[in-house]
């Protein structure tokens, strides 16, 4: 029933409203494709009772009816009421938040694999649809609908910048942009020539590196062998002496 109900003046119990469980925001179209918020409740008051309208926690003084038309926004809302007297606020509705797209699986891809592009977002209303965009210089191109886009024998041209935007009764929100990167197979042939020129390069440097330094070692051995018999030898000469006979 209608928490508000200024011609009938219902006899509501106030103590009610002291629960959120008491009052509930709900969203509904309108015929000139706008948004309409009804504030609701399973309590009864004594007297009646005014809401109060928040949006984005913030009281919305414009409106003081229990529905209140709205406009679809792009970007993060909520709504919530109140009884006027109480702090006790309905549970929020709101628009999309938390918009993710994720590219699966994930790392660098080989031309002909498949990658499927998947789209999250948190809404109450639920996620009405989903749609999915691909960047460009230009203008951005559009993809398509549905919380997950499928891409089959993917090529180099599939790599880019993708990105979903879901929507419901009260607005939308983009996610920020998820990058594929699609590499062909002749690309990933030379890279594996590469990396083993390059680690065989490294090994001989190594192994240079390492003739080098015992060669060095040797002869420096040697130069400290002959340093050390110069030191120890003793040089003896002998003085010849004649012999006389008497």
């Amino acid at each position: 029933t209608s928490l508000f109900n200024y011609e009938n003046y219902e006899i509501l119990d106030k103590s009610c409203l002291k629960s959120p469980a008491g009052l509930k925001t709900e969203v509904s179209d309108t015929q000139g494709g706008g948004k309409r918020l009804i504030c609701s409740s399973t309590c009864t008051l004594t007297n009646p009772t005014y809401p109060i309208w928040y949006r984005n926690g913030q009281p919305v003084y414009g409106c003081r009816s229990a529905s209140c038309s709205v406009a679809v926004v792009s970007g993060e809302v909520s709504y919530s009421c109140a009884a006027e007297g109480s702090d006790v606020h309905s549970p929020p509705v709101y628009s999309p938040k938390d918009t993710r797209a994720v590219v699966l699986p994930s790392g660098e891809r080989e031309e002909g694999d498949s990658v499927t592009l998947t789209c999250s977002s948190e809404a109450d209303p639920p996620v009405l649809s989903y749609h999915w965009f691909k960047q460009r210089p230009a203008a951005d191109e559009s993809l398509g609908t549905g919380q997950n886009y499928s891409i089959t024998n993917i090529s180099s041209q599939h790599s880019g910048l993708y990105y979903c935007t879901a929507l419901n009764q009260l607005g939308q929100q983009s996610s920020a942009p998820a990058r594929l990167d699609v590499f062909s197979a002749w690309k990933w042939k030379q890279y594996a020539v590469w990396a083993a020129v390059g680690l065989v390069s490294a090994l001989a440097l190594s192994l240079l590196t390492a003739i080098l330094c015992v060669q060095r070692k040797r002869r420096a051995e040697r130069g400290a062998d002959v340093q050390v018999l110069r030191e120890d030898s003793t040089v003896v000469v002998y003085k010849r002496i004649p012999i006389e006979f008497y």
